[in-house]
């Protein structure tokens, strides 16, 4: 089955012609993107596409001279014929340099406030990058393989600007996995990386990053130094949680990783004994969608670990979102737990960690979220 996607692209009211549309596929929401082709504006501004069913993106490239913003579209799933019309509009010119960088990487640009992903640019042989940002604060994330890294610092955009990244601030570290029990059933897996200070990283993005990028040992990282990290490596039906902690490695060198001293934990080893079913609410007694709930097992000996047992909770999967009715449902075992609650949208609410909540047996609990001050 064909399908026709086909749209308009304009600044103002004028039709941009000949300019680059690319087509991305994405084998499910959350996967990295993969081009599929490139087609050019019209004379009348128009492309068009004749595709199969499925998720895709779409990336407005007008070329630099133009000073006209490269625009990506948001992910939508093609089930029939489609339209699109995209209004660019003007800014300044974001020369730079990623001192680490190499053209197997991906420097992704966020808005601060809106904290939606703007750009998605690949860098040159040596690093560098062009590209043409509106007026703004910027975080600049960069990607490879299975590593997404925000780098630092903010970019702020008021006129033509360029940003060097100081190679300080982040670095190729190579590691390499050791004392498999079989290694060749084992010689390739997927890996996840985060940073333990998670609060500070914490956005709608991050929790759509964990994306099955296939690896091999030996494999590379680019990372922030002096940083602790948690690595999860993914086999088809259990993964390893490995504390990395990078002043204790340098970077350049081969690291080893000796998995015979680290746990091995099953993917399906959760035995669930209730549902669990949050529901979230503002002091207007509004319920609230699209916050992400951490969950972790309590005690009092980890109550001062909170950015930790974020990380870990994250890594293993032990979060969600609520719906469009503010409501979450958890198979938990009946245990004690903690969690810790962050929204997105609504930036006039606050986080909230919640220290214990005591499981034995199905239930719905109403939590809710404070205004800030």
């Amino acid at each position: 089955m064909e399908l026709n996607l086909h749209g308009l692209v304009k600044f103002q009211s004028i039709a941009v012609v000949k300019l680059d549309v690319e087509i991305y596929l994405l084998t499910n929401q959350d996967s990295p993107m993969e081009l599929l082709g490139t087609v050019k504006t019209n004379l009348q501004g128009q492309f068009n596409f004749i595709l199969k069913p499925g998720f895709y993106r779409l990336k407005i490239c007008p070329k630099f001279e133009t000073r006209l913003i490269p625009m990506l579209s948001e992910v939508f799933e093609l089930d029939n014929d489609s339209y699109f019309e995209f209004s660019l509009s003007s800014g300044f010119y974001i020369t730079g340099k990623i001192c680490e960088g190499n053209n197997q990487q991906q420097l992704l640009i966020y808005s601060e406030n809106s904290k939606l992903l703007t750009q998605e640019i690949r860098l040159q042989e040596n690093g560098d990058f062009k590209t043409v940002l509106g007026p703004g604060n910027y975080h600049l994330v960069l990607r490879q393989g299975s590593y997404t890294g925000y780098l630092k610092p903010m970019l702020t955009v008021q006129e033509d600007t360029q940003y060097i990244n100081n190679a300080f601030n982040i670095l190729k570290y190579n590691f390499k996995i050791v004392n498999l029990t079989n290694q060749n059933k084992f010689s390739s897996f997927r890996v996840f990386i985060i940073p333990q200070n998670m609060v500070e990283y914490l956005t709608n993005e991050i929790l759509n990053i964990n994306q099955e990028y296939i690896v091999n040992s030996p494999f590379s990282l680019f990372l922030e130094p002096q940083k602790n990290y948690f690595l999860k490596l993914i086999y088809p039906d259990f993964y390893y949680i490995y504390h990395l902690k990078l002043n204790e490695v340098k970077p350049h060198l081969e690291h080893e990783i000796d998995i015979a001293k680290l746990i091995a934990i099953k993917s399906d080893n959760l035995k669930p004994d209730a549902t669990l079913k949050i529901r979230l609410m503002n002091a207007s007694n509004e319920l609230i969608k699209n916050v992400a709930v951490f969950y972790f097992l309590y005690n009092k000996e980890n109550k001062n670990q909170l950015e930790e047992l974020i990380s870990e909770a994250l890594i293993s999967n032990h979060y969600g979102l609520t719906n469009s009715d503010g409501e979450l449902a958890l198979n938990l075992e009946a245990q004690i737990y903690g969690f810790y609650i962050y929204p997105f949208l609504e930036e006039n609410l606050r986080p909230k960690f919640i220290q214990q909540l005591s499981v034995n047996g199905s239930m719905t609990k109403t939590l809710r979220l404070e205004i800030k001050a």
